[in-house]
């Protein structure tokens, strides 16, 4: 069986193909300290990316794709930028308001990219994509 998804979670080894059950699992163990990231991605080198803690953690969305390249942060659709601080281990990260989730809100964006279907309802992206060159 050929491997199309990894997971790896700060702290451990990576996981082939993981299951919505294994996803799910990851996304609420963040703590902020370790593990505090987690990333699924697959064999096109798309991925997504959970950081911080499972009571405020950002959501980032990696498309590869023939035209290039795009990154996004998740969030919910609303207009309010007011920023909040994203602590993980390394660091800190800034974010608008409507893009620090729980984990409740973001493992079904997790399951969504395993199962290469869109965001779930409720959910809109901001390109960030020129801050990647």
């Amino acid at each position: 069986m050929d491997i199309e998804t990894i997971m790896e979670v700060e702290g451990g080894e990576p996981l082939g193909n993981p299951t919505p059950e294994e996803v799910s699992s990851a996304v609420f163990s963040l703590n902020g300290n370790d593990p505090s990231y987690c990333v699924i991605q697959d064999g096109n080198g798309s991925f997504v990316q959970f950081l911080g803690r499972a009571e405020a953690l950002t959501v980032e969305w990696h498309i590869c794709g023939e035209e290039g390249e795009e990154h996004y942060i998740v969030g919910h659709d609303n207009d309010d930028e007011t920023s909040v601080i994203i602590t993980y281990r390394d660091g800190e990260t800034e974010v608008f308001t409507s893009e620090a989730l729980t984990a409740k809100e973001a493992a079904p964006i997790g399951l969504a990219f395993l199962a290469n279907t869109d965001l779930p309802e409720g959910f809109v992206v901001r390109d960030v994509s020129d801050l990647f060159g």
